[in-house]
């Protein structure tokens, strides 16, 4: 029963009450098709239309119980009132606390007892420096993916260029990325040479 609460919930709140003052919950994604029982497989891709990307290392699961306390707040503190004025001439008594204790009870720890939630990715900001992540994708475009955390790219040791990567040269022990320009002709393509501090043809 919780899991059909806990998904019904996600998905009316989703579809309903966006930009009504709800908090926004969160939104499924993946990378790889997900097998949707006797129906086949189905794909959730629309991360990149919101300028985010689908971040697998934080899944519906780890979002879910935060946003159902959000959601509770929003039943008690907007929702509730709100309908409250418009029952109050209503011949009868309508218990919605009463309801909202009963919903949130029911909907308490089913977070983890939907097993298909673990399985979903959330549509997430690029990653900043030591948040989670499963690939570079998932991090800022200065950062890498190491130990499924966004970090800096390590910088690896050298003695000379062969050492380093072939875009990297070594510089006080470091692989780094070269600066623009050059100093001699070692600096340049084979086909180039070094003039006034740039790589050009010669002729």
């Amino acid at each position: 029963m919780n899991a059909r609460l806990i998904c019904a919930t996600l998905l009316i709140i989703g579809m309903g009450t966006i930009g009504c003052g709800a908090p926004e919950p969160p939104l499924a994604c993946m990378d790889e098709p997900f097998p949707w029982w006797e129906e086949g497989d189905f794909v959730l891709e629309y991360c990149s239309e919101m300028d985010m990307v689908c971040n697998e290392a934080v899944t519906l699961a780890d979002e879910c119980p935060g946003f159902l306390e959000e959601l509770e707040v929003y039943f008690r503190e907007f929702l509730i009132p709100q309908i409250t004025e418009r029952l109050e001439y209503l011949p009868w008594e309508v218990d919605l606390e009463g309801l909202v204790d009963y919903l949130f009870i029911r909907l308490s720890g089913g977070c983890a007892q939907v097993n298909a939630l673990a399985e979903l990715g959330t549509c997430q900001p690029a990653g900043n420096e030591e948040d989670p992540c499963l690939e570079d994708a998932d991090c800022r475009e200065d950062l890498v993916c190491l130990e499924e955390m966004c970090l800096p790219p390590q910088q690896e040791e050298c003695m000379d260029d062969l050492d380093c990567p072939e875009e990297l040269v070594c510089l006080e022990g470091e692989c780094v990325v070269p600066e623009p320009g050059c100093e001699t002709n070692d600096d340049c393509e084979p086909e180039l040479w070094c003039w006034e501090g740039e790589c050009v043809l010669p002729g």
